[in-house]
């Protein structure tokens, strides 16, 4: 389900969507890995 989500994001939003995801996605690494963010 998450990647039918996602594909219907990606089209509703576009690039502002992906930019939101890469963001997450480095601020949960850095969370995990214990880096200030």
């Amino acid at each position: 389900i998450m990647r039918y989500y996602d594909n219907f994001m990606r089209r509703f939003k576009g690039q502002a969507w992906i930019d939101y995801k890469n963001q997450q996605a480095v601020i949960n690494t850095h969370k995990n890995l214990n880096i200030p963010v």
